[in-house]
């Protein structure tokens, strides 16, 4: 189950490139799971060792969603539940696309 891991929340087009806080900070396990806004993944942070389940969210400038995302970011962020994954952080990366 999802709820045992931690979960930082990452808003990003993250394409896993060598100044990325995530490829830095994370080891990806697997994926948990996938939808319209992105998907959630298991990783093992390098430097405590421990599992976080992470959702990571493709931005595109324009799009209108990026409001939405930022108010579930800091709604997750005031939110304390025993049914509730706990949120820890969240962060935007800027990533080159890959070279075709």
């Amino acid at each position: 189950s999802i709820a045992k891991f931690w979960s930082p929340v990452l808003l990003t087009n993250i394409n896993h490139n060598t100044n990325s806080r995530y490829s830095a900070d994370f080891e990806e396990i697997e994926t948990l799971g996938s939808g319209a806004f992105g998907e959630v993944v298991k990783a093992k942070n390098r430097l405590d060792s421990r599992i976080y389940a992470i959702k990571k969210i493709k931005l595109q400038s324009g799009s209108g969603r990026e409001k939405r995302i930022l108010r579930e970011v800091t709604t997750l962020s005031k939110l304390h539940h025993s049914h509730i994954v706990r949120y820890y952080q969240a962060w935007i990366e800027e990533v080159s696309q890959p070279a075709s």
